[in-house]
């Protein structure tokens, strides 16, 4: 149970030296981009087994529904808006966030056509 008792994030060889910077180390991007391939691959293959999908996935598909458009696209155009919500918070979104909402549209859309 010593786990339960870390108070701060562990720094690890890929972490990149500050949250929000514009040009994280190669490895710091590598290791992003891997994992949301994974990511986009899960939801992928949670949407197409017809398991149980995340919630934002429960959302773009109600949108995809309505508007007739792919997963993909709504997952995109959704967290597109939702990023829009952050300039009056004055939130600056980073690398990480913008490419969340790239990687994983684009891997929706691309696994998600095969199963329409």
């Amino acid at each position: 149970m010593r786990f339960l008792k870390i108070k701060s994030v562990p720094t690890l060889f890929w972490s990149a030296p500050k949250p929000l910077t514009v040009k994280p180390p190669l490895i710091s991007l590598m290791m992003l981009i891997i994992g949301l391939i994974l990511f986009g691959l899960g939801e992928a293959l949670l949407i197409a087994s017809g398991a149980g999908v995340s919630p934002w996935t429960v959302f773009a598909q109600g949108f995809s529904k309505v508007t007739n458009w792919s997963i993909g696209l709504s997952t995109f155009t959704i967290s597109f808006f939702v990023l829009l919500f952050w300039v009056p918070l004055r939130q600056t979104p980073g690398v990480g966030t913008i490419l969340n909402i790239i990687i994983i549209s684009a891997y929706l859309l691309k696994k998600y056509l095969k199963y329409l």
